[in-house]
This record gives C-alpha cells, sequence and structure tokens, in this order.
C-alpha cells in the first residue's frame, strides 16, 4: 500500500507549517533573549548592587536564549521528518 509523494506532500502540509511556525517562534526568542542579556550584562558590569542577584538574571537570560534555540531545532527536525516522509514515498514509487 504505497502512496504518491504529492499525497505525503498534501498530507504533511501541516506539519510543513508548524515547522516554519515554530522556527521563527525560536528565532524571536533568541533574538530577544539575547538582547535582554546583553542588557543585563552591561546594567550588571556597569552597577554592582547584588552580584547574586545579577548573575540569576544572566542564567535566566540565557536559558530563554537556550530555550529559543531549542525551539528552532525543534522545527528543523519537523521539517526533516517530513522531507524523509516524502522521500521514502518517492523511493517506495520507484
Amino acid at each position: 500500500m504505497t502512496q504518491s509523494p504529492q499525497k505525503v506532500a498534501s498530507y504533511t502540509g501541516t506539519l510543513s507549517v508548524l515547522a516554519q511556525v515554530m522556527t521563527g517562534l525560536g528565532f524571536i526568542t533568541m533574538i530577544f533573549g539575547g538582547v535582554v542579556l546583553a542588557l543585563d550584562l552591561i546594567g550588571e558590569f556597569s552597577s554592582s548592587v547584588d552580584e547574586k542577584e545579577g548573575f540569576a538574571v544572566a542564567v535566566l537570560s540565557g536559558s530563554i536564549l537556550l530555550n529559543g534555540l531549542l525551539v528552532a531545532g525543534l522545527g528543523q527536525v519537523l521539517m526533516a521528518i517530513r522531507s524523509i516522509a516524502i522521500n521514502c514515498a518517492v523511493i517506495a514509487e520507484k
């Protein structure tokens, strides 16, 4: 029971959209986390009120940056899964 690559591509269209949305949100989150991290580090080096609190905020900003990287990476994994499904349908058709 094989399906044509065109049918597989139409079935996985939603997966493609989800992958693009996740990748876009991941990049936006990475940019936001990078800006917050840069502003936090500038603020921490300009005034040393409480070093532990500043370090905790820097770690939190870095985690936002890494979470954005994770979401963007998961979006690319979904795109790869879609490509694999279409390629398997092409191979099965031959």
